[in-house]
């Protein structure tokens, strides 16, 4: 190898180095069985009245839209919503498509409906949300 494909080589796994710790990191889940809704009338539906900005455990900044969500199920830690005429996503090392979980009007995780699974927010984070028909 000659000199310069050393360097070139050198450089080339230093740069490596350093673009790796910058790599998204993966969500933390735990597998979780949703009771889902049995009726149209157990579907109660709330009103996100502010678009609500929160900062994900990967260090990600995500903005949860205003509007209709509707409840789908529960979990053993809070109702699980899914946004009304629009799919919400959450990101990390992948893209996710992700339902609200809220406890007391406090946004406490996520569900992952392709995952079946369940991820926490280390800072819940108040919701104002109101009743919708």
């Amino acid at each position: 190898m000659s000199p310069s494909s050393r360097v070139k080589a050198i450089l080339a796994a230093l740069a490596l180095c350093v673009a790796l710790p910058g790599c998204a990191p993966m969500i933390q889940t735990t597998p979780a069985n949703i009771e889902t809704v049995q009726s149209s009338a157990d579907a109660r539906a709330v009103w996100l009245k502010d678009t609500t900005r929160i900062k994900l455990d990967t260090g990600y900044t995500r903005l949860v839209p205003a509007g209709k969500w509707t409840a789908v199920g529960r979990l053993s830690q809070g109702t699980v919503y899914r946004p009304v005429g629009t799919v919400f996503t959450i990101a990390a090392r992948q893209v996710h498509e992700a339902y609200l979980v809220v406890h007391e009007r406090t946004l406490v995780g996520f569900y992952l409906p392709g995952e079946s699974s369940y991820t926490p927010l280390n800072n819940a984070v108040p919701l104002s949300l109101g009743e919708t028909e």
